[in-house]
């Protein structure tokens, strides 16, 4: 019996894990560079979910999803990750 609920917990814990893991971030109200050469979005936000990019653009322009664990980004860059500075 204590084998099954320990099972069935460790169970549960994978299974909260996964859905945490999947939970969409929003990095808010900081100022996007899109590494492409076009205007900086100022007061802008990036919704993230897994490791995908759902949406991007102003605050006023992208909806927030429900549940969205917000990351305040005001006064801060957000550029993307790959960056070739030598050119």
């Amino acid at each position: 019996m204590a084998r099954r609920i320990g099972a069935i917990v460790l169970m549960l814990s994978i299974t909260a894990a996964v859905a945490a893991a999947e939970a969409p971030v929003a990095l808010v109200g900081g100022t996007i560079i899109d590494g492409d050469g076009g205007a900086p979005v100022r007061d802008g936000v990036v919704i993230l979910r897994g490791d995908r990019i759902e949406a991007v653009g102003t605050r006023a322009s992208v909806r927030i999803p429900a549940g969205a664990r917000q990351v305040d980004c005001a006064g801060k860059w957000i550029t993307p990750g790959l960056v070739d500075a030598h050119m």
